[in-house]
């Protein structure tokens, strides 16, 4: 695999660049507004792979595959958007490589008095050898060599218009995020490259005191294990412009990311899959707001609109805490139809209901129900088309604060009734409860594609590939997912980096299952819960009242009145998406798999998130993120409606699909997304709402807040934001020094916050 370039510094850069702009601007504003955005790119992508893997007899044949050179890619200016891409893919199933690098730049608010500047980058790699994976067992020997660099340099020159000579304060707010994820299939790997290098942001201002505004950690690394890094800040500065003077106004962020997968052999028996991936992403906001020196408006940057999030989940039927566990151990208590909120567990003796409940939608609650009790046929062998009614299993699920239905109907339709076009971001009203598709949480199926009525439930199988979730060393019921939001419609599926975000002790399900063994059959499953459905919103719900629900297709909730039969029809498709509207008070079909998705009506969506997405044509658009379902095989249709069940894929809901994100290794049993990060209990750390040392809330650093930052250095257990200086976890004499430091001003030049 080629080396990776050196890191570039932008000092040099900033002449280059300033020529880009005109000798004045061409516009005047009052109040300062931001002016066009010039910008320098620099990316060096590369991905390259190599694999070959040979199948047993009947297992599909061979799949040579021969190596593949390696490409490069280099980011394309535009005005206010820059992206770079590459990928590399050997092979085909049952036996493939693939490498991607990506990157993304976005600005916004030019002619406004807030400036938004976003980098995002991610490098995945993975390796598959499946030989009929999810019908028995196999040995998938194979060697190959996979990986991936995203080495980028970003630098920008904003303009501030003004209509006269005057001093301009900036303030600013930045949060910067990186994650990786790092799966060897067997132990000793030596995949011991996947990290973040070098990830260093700054603001250069020549002509003012402050100088070169350090943004950042500095330089850090995510080695080869699991693990995510989170942090921010504020500040200020003060900077002179007018009709004929240009500051020289230099924004510039380098990350380098790297993953690879070494080439070796490898074999194993259980499951019939051979799976190794890496995964790395970073990620930088930068906003700046502009007011004149001594007017109004001259403070910080607010913190983000949307609070920190509550997540909430559903579990799968025949889970340790469901009350259809055919083990049962005492702690049943949990609604298959309801969603929890993550911590709450456990429940009280006999169980509790949702915060979500299932009984408004049907108008009564199916069983299971809590306390009453009841339970589902698990382990009954009866057939699935006698048993999928009158139980209901909330299989996907959502919470927004507009009528999708409402939405849909105001749009144009085609004959069929799917969307004309798709629905733009300016018909919804702002609030936290529909997403940019960025951050997301997912959680992999915890049960092998059978139905519970033959006792293929959590607490006895593990996943379609073999593996059981939950663990605390590996904190997987949950992982939480970056992805590089590119336009979509282009034909090139976007990678995700995923990282570890909660074990089932963390979601209150006490206590977790052990791991799942390197080479070996999955440990005993009694303990293991299946978290089916999940949703991300602001704490204790905000706005978002209105519930998306999907149904499984082995508990699809009453019988439809209307359609005596034998077996008996459901009232639910277990392909569509239903819409409960609390002021309404009745569930309405919202989205049909086959009129607004274009899918077969066989197929039983998974998960579902309603997000935002950039159309290639339409811009920032209403999109459904889904999953499937495996083919459960004691039916006669098929439930992945043909496609790949470890694949998140979109729709604008205009009768047609396509692939968001690939790569990910397992059945995605459940989707979610946020505006924030969503992370693990210990990187939920509060920001400090002025700057690091200020412990006064006065945004000045001095003698006053040495007596609360000696209290808090000797109190055990202080997390106060403000005193963390140093960017590690505890308040120690490292941050003792850092804040010395600036309480003396020996770094700044003066105590103000920076």
């Amino acid at each position: 695999m080629a080396a990776p370039i050196a890191l570039r510094r932008w000092s040099g850069s900033l002449v280059a660049i300033a020529a880009l702009a005109p000798a004045s601007p061409v516009a005047f504003a009052d109040p300062p507004v931001w002016g066009q955005v010039y910008g320098e790119l620099g990316s060096y992508m590369v991905a390259d792979a190599w694999a070959s893997c040979t199948c047993p007899p009947g297992g599909g044949g061979s799949v040579p595959s021969l190596p593949v050179a390696d490409t490069y890619g280099e980011g394309g200016l535009a005005d206010q958007f820059w992206t770079a891409f590459q990928w590399a893919q050997v092979g085909a199933p049952p036996c493939w490589c693939r490498s991607i690098g990506d990157a993304l730049i976005r600005v916004d608010g030019v002619g406004t008095t807030t400036l938004r500047i976003r980098f995002d980058a991610v490098a995945n790699a993975n390796h598959d050898c499946v030989d009929q994976c999810r019908q028995g067992q196999c040995n998938c020997p194979s060697t190959y060599e996979t990986g991936a660099y995203a080495i980028i340099d970003y630098g920008l020159l904003p303009n501030i218009v003004v209509d006269e000579v005057t001093l301009v304060r900036v303030n600013y707010r930045w949060s910067q995020m990186s994650a990786n994820m790092y799966r060897p299939e067997a132990p000793g790997g030596g995949d011991d490259i996947s990290d973040v290098t070098g990830t260093m942001a700054d603001i250069d201002v020549t002509g003012t005191p402050d100088g070169d505004m350090g943004l950042g950690g500095g330089e850090f690394d995510l080695p080869a294990q699991r693990g995510s890094h989170r942090d921010g800040g504020t500040g200020t500065f003060v900077v002179s412009v007018g009709p004929n003077i240009n500051a020289s106004f230099l924004i510039s962020y380098t990350v380098g990311l790297i993953v690879q997968i070494k080439q070796g052999a490898r074999g194993q028996q259980h499951p019939c899959l051979e799976y190794d991936s890496e995964s790395v992403a970073s990620g930088l906001e930068l906003v700046l707001t502009l007011s004149e020196e001594g007017g109004g408006g001259g403070g910080i940057p607010p913190p983000e609109g949307c609070p920190t999030p509550e997540l909430r989940f559903s579990l799968r039927t025949g889970s340790d805490y469901e009350l259809s566990d055919p083990t049962p151990d005492g702690n049943e208590g949990a609604d298959p139809g309801d969603a929890y909120v993550a911590a709450s567990f456990p429940t009280p003796p006999g169980g509790a209901d949702g915060v979500a409940d299932d009984a408004p939608l049907f108008g009564g609650d199916p069983p299971p129900d809590p306390p009453a009790g009841g339970s589902a046929p698990t382990c009954s062998g009866i057939p699935v088309e006698f048993a999928r009614t009158p139980y209901f299993e909330r299989d996907g699920m959502d919470q927004i604060g507009t009528s999708l239905v409402a939405l849909m109907a105001s749009q144009p339709q085609q004959v069929s009734g799917a969307l004309l076009f798709p629905i733009p971001r300016d018909a919804v009203p702002a609030d936290c409860c529909i997403p940019e598709a960025r951050y997301l949480a997912l959680s992999f199926a915890d049960k092998s594609s059978g139905p519970f009525v033959s006792c293929d439930v959590p607490v006895t199988t593990a996943s379609p590939l073999g593996a059981t979730y939950g663990s605390p060393p590996e904190r997987d019921e949950v992982v939480g997912a970056m992805v590089v939001p590119g336009i979509v419609g282009t034909g090139i599926p976007l990678a995700a980096s995923t990282y570890s975000l909660h074990d089932e002790d963390e979601l209150g399900l006490v206590p977790s299952p052990p791991p799942t063994p390197p080479m070996a059959p999955p440990p005993p499953q009694d303990m293991d819960d299946d978290v089916n459905a999940l949703s991300a919103v602001p704490m204790g719900g905000g706005s978002c009242i209105i519930e998306l629900v999907s149904a499984s297709h082995e508990a699809c909730g009453p019988p439809d009145p209307s359609i005596p039969s034998v077996p008996p029809t459901p009232l639910l498709d277990p392909g569509s998406v239903y819409e409960y509207d609390p002021s309404f008070g009745a569930l309405m079909l919202a989205v049909d798999e086959v009129v607004h998705l274009g899918l077969s009506d066989t197929t039983d969506l998974d998960a579902i998130e309603v997000a935002w997405l950039d159309h290639a044509v339409y811009g920032a658009s209403l999109a459904l993120l889904f999953s499937v379902d495996d083919d459960d095989p004691a039916t006669a249709g098929d439930e992945s409606g043909g496609l790949d069940p470890s694949v998140i894929y979109y729709s604008f809901l205009d009768g047609s699909f396509g692939v968001y994100v690939e790569g990910l290794h397992d059945n995605v049993d459940a989707i979610t997304a946020y505006d924030e990060p969503l992370l693990p209990p210990d990187a939920q750390v509060p920001q400090c709402a002025t700057c690091p040392g200020d412990l006064t809330g006065d945004a000045v650093v001095d003698s006053r807040d040495l007596p609360p930052f000696v209290a808090c250095l000797l109190a055990p257990g202080c997390d106060e934001p403000c005193a963390e200086l140093n960017g590690s976890p505890g308040i120690d004499s490292g941050d003792a020094s850092a804040f010395a430091t600036k309480l003396l001003g020996t770094t700044d030049g003066d105590v103000a916050c920076p």
